[in-house]
C-alpha cells in the first residue's frame, strides 16, 4: 500500500513540472503525453529492474529476458518519435529540411558544406519522393532507424543491465543523437564496426572494420576518431595510462594542436556557437564519467569494492580497460574543447561506445547497497538537471514541446 502511495505522490509531482513545461502549447499535448508516459515508465522500469529484467519470456519458439524486451521496446519508442517529429522538434530538424530542398533542386551543387554520403542519400530520396516534405521525412525514418538501431544493439551486447544505460542516453544524449542527424547515422555506422570487429576474425575484420569507418566519415568527418578503437582494445589500461592522457592533453591545450584539428574536421567557431546546449550536455555527461573513473581507478586494487570484470568481460574482446579508456578520452576531449569547442563533436562517439559500462561498474559494485544507492544517485543527479534544463533553457535542444509532424 505505501508502495502504491509513494508512486502516486512521485507521478503526481512530475506531472506538475510536465504542465509548467507545456503551459500555453495545448495543440502539442498529445506528442507531449506519449514523452510523458514513456518517462514514466523508464522510471519505474528503473525502480524494479533487479526483479524483473532477468525474467525470460517466451515469444514464440524464443525465450528473451525481459530487460531485453524492455530495452528494444524503449528504443523502438525513440527511434519513432525520432523518425516522425514535427519540423520545429530539435534545433536542425528545420535546417536539415532546407538542405534538402536546396539538394532536391540544385542536386551535388546544392550543397557543399555537407558530407558526400549524405549529400547522396538527400540527392536519391529526392529523386524517388516528388514531395520534398515525403522525401525528408523518410530521410529521418531511414537515417533514425539505422543509428537507434546500432546503439540498441551495442547496449543489448555490452551492457549487464540496461536501466541505467536507458536513463543516461535519454536525459544526456539523445537530444543530441537525434539532432545531429549525420553524426547519428555515423555513430551507428562505427558502433555496427565495432560489432564486426568483435564478431569476425582474421583479414575479414580488418577489411569490413574500415570500410564502415570510412562509409562514417561520409556522414561526418569526425568518425575517423574509430581508426583508434581496436588499438585501444588491445591495450590494458593502467594508472600511468591515466599520466600519459593528462600530459597529451595538457600539451595539445597549450598549443595550436588543437585548433589545427578542428579546422581539419570543419568544426569551425560558427558551427559550434549555437551548439552551447550540446557542449553543456557533453560537460555534464564528463563529470560523471570522471566520477565512474575515480571509482574504477581508486578501487582498482582493493578488494571488497569492484569485482574483477563485469559479467560479460568474457564474452566481449572489449573489456572494462577499453571502456575506461573511452571515458578518459572523453574527459581530455572535454578539457580540449574548452580551447576549442567543436572537439565536444568527437565526444558523441567516445560517451556511446562507453555507454555500457556506466551499468557495468555500477554492477561491479561488490555491497549491493553501496551499488543501489550509486544507481539511485546517478539517476537523481542526471534526472534533476534535464528537468532544470527543459524548464529555464528549453533553446539549447527545442526538443520539447514535443509534436510529431502531423500534429
Amino acid at each position: 500500500m505505501q508502495k502504491h502511495i509513494h508512486l502516486w505522490h512521485l507521478k503526481k509531482s512530475r506531472i506538475l513540472i510536465w504542465r509548467k513545461i507545456y503551459a500555453g502549447k495545448s495543440k502539442y499535448t498529445g506528442g507531449g503525453y506519449v514523452a510523458l508516459v514513456f518517462f514514466l515508465w523508464v522510471s519505474v522500469a528503473i525502480e524494479y529492474q533487479q526483479k524483473i529484467y532477468r525474467t525470460t519470456v517466451r515469444l514464440g519458439n524464443r525465450h528473451l529476458e525481459l530487460k531485453i524486451i524492455v530495452l528494444r521496446i524503449v528504443f523502438l519508442v525513440l527511434g519513432f518519435m525520432a523518425a516522425f517529429r514535427g519540423m520545429d522538434v530539435t534545433n536542425d530538424t528545420a535546417a536539415y529540411y532546407r538542405t534538402y530542398q536546396k539538394i532536391a533542386y540544385s542536386g551535388f551543387a546544392g550543397e557543399t558544406r555537407m558530407e558526400l554520403g549524405y549529400v547522396a542519400l538527400n540527392v536519391v530520396l529526392s529523386h524517388i519522393f516528388s514531395d520534398s516534405l515525403v522525401g525528408f521525412h523518410v530521410l529521418l525514418f531511414l537515417t533514425a532507424v539505422f543509428s537507434y538501431l546500432a546503439l540498441e544493439q551495442w547496449i543489448e551486447r555490452h551492457a549487464t543491465t540496461y536501466g541505467i544505460c536507458i536513463v543516461a542516453f535519454y536525459f544526456l544524449s539523445n537530444q543530441s543523437f537525434m539532432s545531429a542527424i549525420r553524426q547519428s547515422v555515423a555513430v551507428g555506422f562505427i558502433l555496427w564496426a565495432l560489432m564486426v570487429w568483435e564478431d569476425l576474425k582474421g583479414w575479414k575484420r580488418y577489411i569490413l572494420y574500415i570500410f564502415l569507418v570510412i562509409a562514417a566519415t561520409f556522414f561526418h568527418k569526425t568518425a575517423m576518431i574509430a581508426i583508434v578503437f581496436p588499438v585501444l582494445a588491445s591495450k590494458r589500461y593502467t594508472h600511468n595510462t591515466t599520466w600519459l592522457i593528462i600530459v597529451i592533453t595538457l600539451a595539445m591545450t597549450s598549443t595550436n594542436l588543437v585548433s589545427s584539428i578542428i579546422s581539419f574536421l570543419g568544426l569551425g567557431a560558427g558551427y559550434v556557437t549555437a551548439e552551447i546546449g550540446n557542449a553543456v550536455n557533453v560537460g555534464v555527461v564528463s563529470l560523471l564519467y570522471f566520477a565512474l573513473l575515480l571509482l574504477r581507478l581508486i578501487t582498482a586494487n582493493r578488494k571488497g569494492y569492484l569485482s574483477a570484470q563485469s559479467e560479460n568481460a568474457g564474452n566481449t574482446v572489449y573489456s572494462d580497460d577499453f571502456y575506461t579508456y573511452c571515458i578518459a578520452l572523453s574527459l581530455a576531449v572535454t578539457v580540449m574543447s574548452l580551447r576549442a569547442a567543436g572537439m565536444s563533436r568527437l565526444n558523441m562517439y567516445l560517451q556511446l561506445v562507453g555507454l555500457p559500462y556506466v551499468s557495468n561498474i555500477m554492477n561491479q559494485i561488490e555491497d549491493k547497497r553501496i551499488a543501489i544507492l550509486t544507481k539511485v544517485v546517478f539517476s537523481v543527479v542526471i534526472w534533476s538537471y534535464s528537468v532544470i534544463a527543459l524548464i529555464y533553457r528549453p533553446e539549447w535542444q527545442h526538443i520539447w514541446p514535443y509534436h510529431f509532424y502531423w500534429q
